[in-house]
């Protein structure tokens, strides 16, 4: 058998969860890709796949098997790709995962770009909050908003640096006052991004802050945060262009804030030359200030 094509189904397995949609997929028999799982664990002598009558589930060692696989057969993909195309323009999918926020306000005029200039790239964008909880190894570029590791010295994936703000809209202060100091927060309609720590800001733990709003969305709570309903802490890169049209206001600027780093991560080994030209894109456009100003100024996404 092809040990090439027997990983190949493997890894298919464990994305889909199911023999039979596989099966489906492929117009192979549950029974000959039954086998190919079962030549590949005989060779390892390890369980990859634990199977009942009921259901399958995919063993730790499985899924050590499944990430290596993955990479090994994406860095053959980028080879064929790079010897076929070498001469040709760019072409192909580009999975792009990023934080909504980001990817709403910042990418639909980058991407538009991109494609005026390299037509044969295709991209599939999955916007999520959660950029943690990803199987990263099926995508091709993530970029996140972390914590600043300022004790790295590999910037080389950083594309911006800002920090978490509080922010209120006008109304919301109207109703319920501006807060003078940290300790005021305690009488102040405060929102949580969860599952985040709380609070976000490591200079009010201790004061025995409650949150009023809580949402793993975060345009839910920007969107109470405008309509006047609570307060809460976002990005400054995010909210700028809210900023500079008044609809929401900095609060309590002067208190020490945490600080973050705009990041993309992509898979190792040799990248495909649209993923290289993407990347000098986002590198490039976040190191040019023009760029930043022009998106500040820009609703790209419709609050109202």
């Amino acid at each position: 058998m092809d040990k090439l094509r027997r990983i190949e189904i493997f890894c298919r397995v464990v994305e889909l969860g199911s023999f039979t949609k596989v099966a489906d997929e492929t117009s192979l028999s549950r029974t000959i890709i039954g086998r190919y799982i079962a030549s590949l664990e005989e060779e390892l002598g390890i369980r990859l796949i634990s199977r009942t009558t009921r259901k399958m589930s995919v063993t730790e060692a499985g899924r050590d098997y499944y990430d290596g696989c993955k990479s090994i057969l994406g860095q053959m993909g980028e080879l064929e790709q790079s010897v076929q195309h070498r001469d040709m323009e760019p072409r192909g999918v580009l999975k792009v995962a990023m934080s909504a926020g980001f990817g709403c306000l910042f990418m639909s005029e980058l991407i538009e770009q991109f494609q005026n200039e390299y037509p044969a790239v295709k991209f599939d964008l999955h916007l999520t909050d959660h950029t943690e909880e990803l199987v990263r190894e099926r995508f091709d570029v993530i970029v996140e908003m972390v914590l600043e590791d300022s004790s790295s010295l590999n910037t080389d994936r950083r594309l911006a640096l800002t920090e978490l703000g509080l922010y209120a809209s006008p109304l919301y202060l109207e109703r319920f006052g501006t807060p003078e100091k940290p300790e005021d927060l305690k009488q102040h309609r405060l929102n949580h991004f969860s599952p985040a720590v709380w609070p976000h800001n490591v200079q009010l733990q201790g004061l025995g802050l409650d949150w009023h709003l809580a949402s793993n969305e975060g345009y839910m709570l920007l969107l109470s945060m405008l309509k006047g309903n609570s307060m809460g802490f976002f990005p400054d890169i995010l909210v700028s262009n809210l900023v500079q049209t008044g609809e929401l206001v900095k609060v309590l600027a002067d208190m020490p804030s945490t600080k973050l780093e705009l990041r993309v991560d992509y898979g190792p080994g040799k990248r495909s030359r649209k993923i290289s030209l993407f990347l000098d894109r986002l590198h490039s456009s976040f190191a040019d200030p023009v760029f930043i100003k022009n998106f500040s100024q820009q609703d790209q996404c419709s609050f109202n």
